[in-house]
């Protein structure tokens, strides 16, 4: 795995077997966010808690560098978002070329569109399943950064020792 931007860092606040509950700061679109808090009840400045699998046998209290294998985000987005897309539009061409008496060229790619889109939908959903266990699909803990590295605002109260 390289450095790059599926690598953030956090603090152990908990083992679950081979996995540890790290604390981190959100990012992405919490950090720039203006709505302090209204998105379900939490905020840019609230820890996110994170289940990662923990390959390096890191403790409690530990801060740790974590991530995604590259390419995995970008894979996982296609199965989410470009399958059920590409579904819709080939249900919608597919549906349109029918010879359906009595329905409107707008009602067969309508119908097409939605039968494509839910086949594909849920083709995306057993994917999903099949792919959940997946090491290419599964964060896991990198290191553990050494004491007086670059700190990470948690929860008041977790990660100390």
């Amino acid at each position: 795995m390289q450095e790059g931007s599926n690598i953030r860092k956090g603090i152990v606040i908990g083992l679950e077997g081979a996995y540890a509950r790290v604390s981190t700061r959100k990012r992405g679109a919490c950090e720039g966010c203006g709505q302090n808090g209204l998105c379900f009840g939490t905020g840019a400045d609230d820890p996110d808690d994170l289940l990662v699998r923990n390959s390096i046998s890191a403790q409690v209290g530990d801060t740790v560098t974590f991530g995604l294998p590259d390419g995995s985000m970008t894979r996982a987005g296609m199965i989410a978002y470009l399958l059920p897309l590409g579904g819709l539009i080939a249900g919608a061409m597919l549906g349109q070329s029918l010879s359906i008496a009595d329905w409107t060229q707008d009602a067969k790619a309508m119908s097409g569109g939605a039968v494509g889109f839910a086949v594909s939908f849920g083709l995306a959903m057993l994917l999903d399943r099949l792919l959940k266990g997946s090491a290419r699909y599964e964060a896991r803990v990198l290191e553990v950064v050494p004491t007086g590295a670059e700190s990470c605002r948690v929860r008041p109260g977790f990660g100390s020792t």
